[in-house]
């Protein structure tokens, strides 16, 4: 539960940096497992952002889904997991104040990545 919720939240901030709009998840077209992640192994996530679609209006103020697939490898670039077309609403736009925290946050996230080795072959 752990990996895949950190899927979605790889998804949701990369979302939230791009659209500048607040999000919840909205569902998951497949799921698919490779094999099992061994407990003492690195695991890198890579999300690709899908397109926008327009969605139905909600008390929420969703009006828009936001796309991605998000693939999870080892170290040595092996796919472990494969996520389809995971979706989010697209709520509001986010305040200027919430907007900066986002951008701080990725920023400390390149930073970190900037000291670790990804999987090989750059994936």
């Amino acid at each position: 539960p752990f990996l895949l919720d950190g899927c979605f939240q790889a998804a949701g901030v990369l979302g939230t940096q791009v659209h500048r709009r607040a999000s919840l998840p909205a569902g998951l077209a497949a799921l698919h497992l490779y094999r099992r992640p061994r407990a003492d192994e690195t695991l890198y996530v890579h999300v690709r952002l899908g397109p926008v679609e327009p969605g139905p209006q909600r008390e929420d103020g969703a009006v828009d889904f936001a796309h991605y697939d998000v693939d999870v490898f080892t170290a040595d670039g092996t796919l472990v997991w494969r996520l389809e077309r995971y979706r989010d609403y697209l709520l509001q736009a986010l305040r200027p104040d919430q907007l900066a925290t986002v951008d701080r946050v990725i920023d400390g996230v390149r930073e970190d990545a900037a000291l670790t080795s990804g999987p090989a072959g750059g994936a």
